[in-house]
């Protein structure tokens, strides 16, 4: 993320670990706080809530390494087109529990393509930082901001909006789908700036 490339070019950041950071947090923190508020399912589930949340990350995240082992000597652009395959199944996700807000099946659906495509989305991303850039501090830095804001502020800015605002707890599905959502026009922004392989 935005260090220098060889031959003395900054490459763009090809991007931010923040938004996938904050979705994860934002989610973990307050679904089953979601479930108790809104009676989608039985608020007795709540907590299983986070369970199926959890193991579609980590089915997600074995998924993804073993891709990413598979990429190893692939074009970068592969790591692009995956990475932006991994964020549409948690975009769809989430839309899918927003456009049907009552719904179990949507529900549990949701947060299972969610959880199973944010999972590896963190990998993809060094990835990528790793193939685009030259090692610095600076770039380090710049990742490291992007994870502690997107873990911090955000899930922070979601409870003051539920709280204070009319939206309630459907915020946290419309922050969790922006969460997958925001990433890929930034992704395809990296691509043409970094004129990538």
């Amino acid at each position: 993320i935005g260090g220098a490339r060889p031959g003395g070019r900054k490459s763009p950041p090809p991007l931010s670990t923040g938004p996938v950071r904050a979705g994860k947090v934002d989610c973990t923190s307050y679904i089953s706080t979601y479930v108790r508020q809104t009676g989608v399912v039985a608020a007795s589930k709540a907590s299983l809530s986070v369970l199926v949340l959890w193991i579609a990350i980590t089915v997600g995240r074995l998924v993804g390494l073993q891709d990413q082992i598979n990429l190893k000597k692939q074009p970068t652009r592969a790591i692009f087109a995956h990475l932006a395959a991994w964020l549409l199944t948690g975009t769809v996700g989430m839309f899918a529990t927003a456009v049907f807000p009552g719904q179990p099946w949507a529900f549990w659906t949701g947060v299972a393509l969610y959880g199973l495509g944010n999972g590896p989305c963190v990998g993809y991303c060094y990835d990528l930082v790793n193939r685009m850039t030259v090692a610095t501090e600076e770039g380090m830095s710049i990742v490291m901001f992007g994870l502690n804001f997107g873990a911090s502020l955000v899930p922070y800015l979601t409870t003051v909006i539920w709280d204070y605002t009319s939206s309630g707890p459907g915020v946290l599905i419309w922050v969790t789908l922006l969460s997958m959502f925001i990433p890929m026009p930034l992704l395809v922004a990296a691509a043409m700036v970094g004129k990538v392989d």
